[in-house]
């Protein structure tokens, strides 16, 4: 992820300008980090267990830039925090705009205050191994959660694979396709769209699970036809 987001000017790296999805606010030079996205570190520096909190200032804010966001998340603001240590490891924070949840007219506002606060608990709730950077801070008009950023859509730079590298790449590759395969094959057939029936005869269909309740607890309806 280092060589593609970020390029060097003079002695520091910078976040690379890569229009439209990443770029530096209007008004601002790559390296410049204005007082409000500080205000807005330190807020979320303070939401973190003590133990990560002095992990996170081993490293000194570089950078910060915007990012478009993905269909899901049109029309909120995000960020993308560049940091480094004095070896030049870095670390990307990525600081996401929190709305109101859409249950809130329905189900009443939430405990929380922040929103960003409400979205890390969701997601330590479902993820108690969570991302060890994740909370939440405050901008003058915006509430946002944070986590370090890992943009799944990046792919391995083969270009830069030597034969060793290139060998040790297509073989594993070809492990994880003939392991693919061997599951397709032990996976059980499609469940009768009806769900009329519980057999495997002369609709080939297979009998779908119990519901969970049923199976974690020993309650709940059993499987029967529609």
């Amino acid at each position: 992820m280092f060589p593609k987001l970020v390029e060097q000017r003079g002695n520091i790296h910078v976040i690379k300008d890569q229009l439209p999805t990443i770029f530096h606010h209007e008004g601002t030079r790559p390296g410049e980090v204005i007082q409000t996205l500080r205000d807005t570190f330190a807020a979320y520096r303070a939401t973190l267990p003590p133990t990560y909190q002095s992990l996170l200032d081993s490293y000194t804010f570089r950078d910060a830039a915007i990012k478009m966001v993905g269909v899901g998340s049109v029309g909120t603001m995000c960020w993308v925090f560049l940091f480094t240590t004095g070896d030049g490891d870095p670390l990307f924070l990525q600081v996401k705009e929190a709305r109101a949840s859409v249950l809130e007219p329905y189900a009443g506002r939430s405990v929380f205050a922040n929103h960003g606060e409400r979205v890390v608990d969701g997601y330590r709730r479902m993820q108690p191994a969570s991302d060890m950077f994740l909370g939440w801070s405050q901008g003058p008009k915006r509430h946002f959660f944070i986590r370090q950023l890992r943009d799944l859509k990046l792919s391995v730079m083969v270009e830069t694979f030597g034969q060793a590298e290139m060998d040790i790449y297509a073989a594993r590759g070809s492990r994880h396709r003939a392991a693919y395969l061997e599951s397709r094959k032990a996976s059980p057939g499609p469940v009768c769209p009806t769900r009329a029936c519980g057999c495997q005869s002369s609709c080939g269909a297979v009998r779908p699970p119990p519901p969970l309740s049923s199976r974690r607890y020993g309650a709940g309806p059993s499987w029967a036809p529609a």
